[in-house]
């Protein structure tokens, strides 16, 4: 009888544990996500430059889609957490640049894990609106494109002579497919009132 009590003690102290280890977890995640989008906010309020507390690495640019109440730093192409399973990835083939034309091609997870990042785009519209916050200017992006492709691993972005952002991720429902969006740049605001 004794070792079924202790067993059972055994137990519970086992599963109480488990508990407090996921709530302290979770706190923490919510604790830096919070930290994390204050900083995003002050990026896009006043330009200064965001830092992620979790990792004390710089954000190059945000990227804000109202619709989907998405705000997101984006790491330099070359950081170790550009990269899709960690954050939304700016593909190396972006070509970024605040007077030539440019053409930013962000890839993002969709699905129900805390990276995915992407998993709303399947609610925007034709003439929605993208905003990139990058180098103290906003960029104002109207959605003019949607459409799915193989999901081979490859893509190829389209020749333009205008500034354009695409966001691809998997098709909700679809293992072969991902979908493709393509917004076309409508106007670029100054973001600070000071120049450094």
């Amino acid at each position: 009888m004794e070792k079924i009590l202790n067993r059972k003690h055994v137990l519970f102290l086992v599963g109480m544990t488990m508990i407090i280890v996921s709530i302290a977890t979770q706190f923490n995640h919510y604790h830096t996500e919070k930290e994390t989008m204050q900083a995003v906010n002050n990026f896009i309020n006043n330009g200064s430059i965001p830092i992620n507390s979790n990792n004390n690495e710089q954000f190059i640019m945000v990227l804000e889609i109202p619709k989907i109440s998405l705000k997101k730093g984006l790491y330099n192409i070359s950081s170790q957490y550009n990269d899709v399973d960690q954050n939304i990835q700016i593909i190396k083939d972006s070509k970024l640049s605040s007077n030539d034309i440019s053409s930013l091609i962000l890839v993002g997870h969709s699905g129900n894990s805390k990276i995915a990042y992407f998993n709303d785009l399947h609610k925007l519209s034709l003439k929605d609106n993208i905003y990139i916050y990058y180098n103290r200017h906003k960029y104002i992006y109207e959605l003019t494109t949607i459409y799915d492709i193989p999901k081979t691993g490859y893509f190829y972005p389209e020749n333009s002579s205008q500034h354009i952002i695409t966001l691809i991720t998997c098709k909700n429902n679809s293992k072969d497919l991902q979908a493709v969006y393509v917004g076309k740049l409508i106007k670029k605001l100054r973001v600070s009132k000071t120049d450094t």
